[in-house]
């Protein structure tokens, strides 16, 4: 995990050129954060962790802030692990004067998962293109029941190898990721222990923005792309017994910036 912890925003950045003295200069940056630095992010991408026991009983790390990243659960009874990636807008643009910023993104995340080893053995991957959200930041009390149309692009969601696709509730995000007991088994009877998933994800936004002041009112579109590990999931084990598992990711931040 060092490698990608290099640097902060290790990433492609956008420049709008001004057009006029009245518009400013508009810059995007995407890449790894902290997560004291997501609120100054106008989009992150984190996980959140679910896992379901014999019992039927459910943990969840939305309900377990304090645990969450790493997150490590022990028992020998958990029959379910599902990823959610947890896409999250907030944040706004670092000017005085009183603004109104539109935006519109278009995402496309691609996430590979191989088994480390001397010979990494692939897993599958997820793959997702168009997923479409829309939101303004303003630093003043818009309009009343002013809103941003979504950008009507078709969402396309597919999964390959050892985990299912599944829709959950709409707080967080677009799917889920899931891996049974069975294929669990199936990954750590001829590994070691920790049996060592590796999470790396192609990510790309497409940004259509609006930013109105009391001097001018410019828009763009610029396109930013991060490459990297996202993400690591030690599978605990004993054979084919599984005893737990430790997750660590990080957030992949969105920054938008005005000079």
């Amino acid at each position: 995990m060092a490698v990608i912890l290099v640097s902060l925003f290790a990433a492609t950045t956008y420049y709008a050129i001004p057009d006029s003295n009245h518009t400013r200069s508009i810059a995007f940056a995407l890449g790894p954060t902290s997560m004291n630095s997501i609120n100054s992010s106008v989009y992150s991408l984190s996980t959140l962790v679910n896992v379901t026991f014999q019992n039927g009983t459910v943990w969840d790390s939305v309900w377990h802030p304090e645990n969450t990243n790493p997150t490590e659960i022990n028992s020998t009874d958990i029959t379910q692990i599902v990823i959610l990636p947890c896409p999250s807008y907030s944040g706004g643009l670092d000017l005085e004067e009183p603004y109104l910023a539109t935006l519109q993104y278009a995402f496309d995340w691609r996430i590979y998962t191989n088994l480390a080893g001397e010979k990494p053995i692939d897993l599958g991957l997820l793959d997702v293109v168009n997923y479409t959200f829309s939101f303004y930041e303003a630093n003043y009390r818009p309009p009343e029941n002013f809103s941003v149309p979504t950008l009507n692009y078709t969402l396309q969601v597919n999964t390959t190898g050892y985990w299912d696709i599944g829709m959950p509730p709409p707080f967080y995000g677009p799917w889920t990721w899931r891996i049974d007991a069975a294929r669990i088994r199936n990954i750590i009877s001829n590994a070691t222990n920790p049996a060592e998933v590796n999470f790396d994800i192609d990510i790309t936004v497409n940004i259509y923005y609006q930013i109105m002041t009391d001097r001018a009112t410019q828009s763009g579109y610029a396109t930013v792309a991060w490459s990297g590990r996202w993400a690591t999931l030690q599978l605990l084990h004993d054979g084919d017994q599984l005893l737990g598992f430790r997750y660590k990711s990080l957030d992949i931040g969105l920054r938008m910036m005005a000079t």
